[in-house]
């Protein structure tokens, strides 16, 4: 795995995003089956550059048996009938999602988080990238909390300690004093369960991905009480905790804001609104600036 800087992937990602109307983008999802039984599918996102001369094709697959419960990724790129790069994608995976905390909170015009409380939920790859990616973007960052259940406290911890920061281990998930508020957990259930306690003015981010609900249960997404963001328009078909809250009322499709706009700079957050939460469930953008980033390298 290469050692990319994480403040050039930052920029090329902001970038994809906001020209991501130049790219074509396919996902593929195969069910596998021996007879009437389930052993296994292929994800595949498959995206193009058609501006290049010639196009450039990027393929991110990942094959999930229900064995393992394991799902190893790789990536492909073509161009001028020649796979030019091939490389395992699982932890560059991690790395272009851990980073979007970073962008995110930058992007809502954050300027230090040494005068910020800062949680980070899980331990594993994902949050340890979220962790490098605050340190790349916001050096000043000094101390965390950290609320974890797995068995890897001692990785973490050392990763922090390397890049200069004083990670504190809790297992209590009241939230009510962070400002930030990170996760990137499998939790099966919500973590947090009231808005109600979330400090006034802070941000928390999501990935969603194993679970239909996430670290924040159905009653964070309310239109009256948060900034709700999201990475991608054309996740909303997916994203079933936002689907329930439109279809309740909690939530006013028009205000959904996604990174796009975000980062133009086009947003200005409701002044009023006590909180803001972003969700991401993943998109093939990140994938084409991280991708593109290793061809260039080269």
């Amino acid at each position: 795995m290469k050692d990319l800087n994480l403040k050039n992937l930052g920029e090329k990602i902001t970038e994809a995003f906001i020209n991501q109307n130049q790219f074509v983008f396919a996902k593929v999802i195969t069910d596998l089956k021996n007879g009437d039984v389930s052993v296994g599918d292929w994800f595949n996102y498959l995206m193009c550059d058609p501006k290049s001369n010639p196009p450039i094709f990027y393929q991110v697959s990942s094959p999930f048996d229900m064995v393992s419960k394991k799902a190893p990724q790789h990536a492909l790129v073509f161009q001028n009938g020649k796979c030019i790069l091939q490389t395992s994608y699982t932890d560059y995976a991690a790395m272009r999602t851990g980073i979007l905390d970073a962008l995110v909170l930058k992007s809502l015009d954050v300027k230090q988080l040494s005068d910020k409380k800062v949680l980070i939920c899980g331990a594993g790859k994902t949050a340890s990238w979220s962790l490098k990616g605050l340190k790349a973007y916001f050096p000043d960052l000094k101390e965390i909390t950290y609320l974890t259940t797995e068995s890897k406290r001692s990785e973490f911890e050392d990763l922090a300690k390397t890049l200069g920061v004083k990670a504190h281990h809790t297992t209590d998930n009241n939230p009510s004093e962070y400002d930030i508020i990170l996760c990137h957990t499998n939790t099966k259930d919500s973590i947090f369960k009231d808005p109600t306690l979330i400090k006034p003015g802070a941000i928390l981010t999501g990935f969603i991905s194993s679970t239909p609900y996430g670290e924040f249960c159905d009653d964070f997404y309310n239109s009256d009480l948060a900034n709700i963001l999201i990475d991608w328009d054309m996740n909303l078909p997916r994203m079933g905790f936002i689907e329930r809250a439109v279809t309740n009322g909690k939530v006013k499709k028009e205000e959904i804001v996604d990174l796009k706009d975000l980062f133009k700079g086009s947003y200005v957050p409701k002044a009023n609104a006590k909180y803001t939460l972003f969700t991401s469930i993943g998109t093939p953008i990140q994938n084409i600036a991280l991708l593109k980033m290793l061809v260039e390298d080269k």
